[in-house]
């Protein structure tokens, strides 16, 4: 048996100049428009000020947004970040040697499934206080739509998932897509989810020993929802069953450490597990080689595929813009990725430099857990007070409907509009917009603005006059601001 981990992530750099500014109807957009664009649709919400801290010159907007692309490494979240300070007694940071090791079963503790949870809730406790630090967010906006994009269910591997985002996603946000593709497929959160994990090649020394056979689950969601997506242009099926068959036995062999192993918990190649022999996936024949790299190159080719380049300008577009992606905008963003080598720096510049990203109406409903974000944010509250509460919020995302890393199927939170707005959605809204509040005074004694001037702080320019004299007129601040927080125009991006 042969161990390989895969490689380690690089920070991309910015290797493009940013566009100048957005043309058409843009030019007549005035500045407090653009800035609630910005912190509404490419962001995670305004704090107080941050509408003063952004500026009036022209384009402020707009360039605030491609000062975070120009500084990816703020979206970094350290091992060191996230402390696990566990019931009996343990205090450790969430590397992969110890995240692998309480998800292979290989530390002591009695109560072994609750401290794979008090890894989570670290983690999670860590994005909470990671939000309140960017201006805009948009380069968190896009870790979270690549968090959904290669979803993963807590529950199946809930002491990495945290991890995987961090190391695998984070850190190649703005880098090329090949490498998230691969960071992604060969961490154990992904492989342990998608039961690669208990993949043998049926002819291979293990398989014939332990009369196993493949998986296709990780090979299926890779091509499906990972790269190609399900049809092409044309409305033709992207793959066929035969690919997908070809793909997981080429990925038998991928499997996780076991708590005897060297690496527990960490990507293990092991030979005598995988399905040896050449394959063939979409036309393209794969020799045999002495370890993953057949695996490796068929993630490669199918990063670069035409369809992937669709596939995801699409998801991109639906989530940031409107359910509806003009065919323009899908070419043009789908003409980025395929020039750009998947760049996906280059890709997130063209993504922010669409015409319709800026005119098209607020028509999206922000998904619950965009949406508690954006009340810590607006609410202007410390990383100390944030840290104290993350496991309400985590409740409150329960009750809402979306927790972090809690879709059970791998296609991820859905990005269309009905799903959220539904009548049951918007009172449940209402009313724990109320309970967060009342949380924050709680906490704080309330020591902010006033509702009516933190209305206006962050709805900058665009507060309509007869919701600005109705949070004027309520006498309990704790109403006042959760009708703010409710209301369409906080909840519309």
């Amino acid at each position: 048996m042969s161990v390989v981990k895969p490689a380690a992530s690089t920070i991309s750099k910015p290797t493009v100049a940013p566009a100048d500014t957005v043309s058409g109807r843009y030019k007549g957009l005035s500045e407090d428009t653009k800035a609630r664009l910005a912190f509404m649709r490419f962001g995670l919400g305004p704090k107080p000020g941050g509408r003063a801290r952004m500026g009036v010159g022209p384009d402020a907007a707009f360039r605030a947004c491609l000062v975070e692309l120009n500084n990816p490494s703020s979206a970094i979240i350290d091992d060191s970040d996230v402390v696990v300070s566990s019931s009996n007694g343990n205090v450790f940071p969430a590397t992969l040697e110890n995240c692998g090791r309480v998800a292979a079963n290989a530390v002591p503790n009695p109560k072994q499934a609750d401290l794979s949870l008090e890894v989570m809730n670290a983690e999670s406790q860590a994005r909470y206080v990671h939000y309140l630090k960017a201006e805009v967010g948009f380069l968190e906006r896009l870790v979270l739509f690549w968090n959904n994009h290669f979803s993963v269910f807590n529950r199946k591997a809930r002491a990495t998932v945290g991890h995987m985002e961090r190391h695998a996603i984070r850190k190649n946000v703005l880098g090329k897509f090949s490498t998230m593709l691969e960071a992604v497929v060969t961490h154990p959160a992904m492989i342990t989810f998608l039961d690669n994990d208990t993949s043998f090649g049926p002819t291979s020394k293990n398989g014939r020993q332990r009369k196993l056979s493949y998986n296709e689950n990780l090979a299926r969601e890779i091509l499906e929802l990972h790269t190609l997506g399900v049809v092409d242009a044309s409305g033709q099926d992207t793959y066929s069953q035969q690919d997908v068959t070809e793909l997981a036995k080429i990925l038998t062999g991928w499997h996780v450490g076991s708590s005897q192993s060297s690496a527990p918990g960490q990507f293990q190649y092991v030979s005598d597990s995988h399905e040896g022999g050449s394959f063939t996936v979409l036309g393209k024949n794969y020799a045999q080689t002495s370890g993953p790299e057949q695996g490796k190159a068929v993630l490669r080719d199918l990063a670069a595929h035409p369809n992937t380049a669709r596939h995801i300008a699409t998801k991109l577009i639906r989530h940031f813009i409107s359910d509806t992606p003009t065919t323009a905008d899908v070419n043009s963003l789908t003409n980025t990725f395929i020039t750009s080598g998947g760049n996906l720096l280059e890709v997130s510049r063209a993504l922010l430099g669409l015409q319709t990203a800026w005119t098209q109406a607020f028509t999206r409903i922000k998904q619950p857990y965009l949406w508690q974000v954006s009340i810590t944010r607006g609410l202007g509250l410390t990383a100390a007070q944030v840290s104290q509460n993350t496991w309400t919020y985590d409740w409150f995302g329960v009750f809402l409907g979306q927790r972090l890393w809690w879709r059970i199927t791998p296609d991820g939170w859905p990005d269309d509009n009905y799903f959220w707005s539904t009548p049951d959605a918007i009172s449940l809204r209402s009313d724990f917009a109320y309970m967060m509040v009342k949380q924050s005074y709680n906490m704080t004694k309330w020591p902010g603005a006033r509702p009516i001037d933190l209305a206006k702080d962050l709805l900058s320019g665009t507060l309509r006059d007869a919701f600005a004299n109705e949070i004027a007129a309520m006498k309990d601040d704790r109403y006042a601001l959760s009708l703010l927080f409710s209301t369409p125009q906080y909840l519309r991006r």
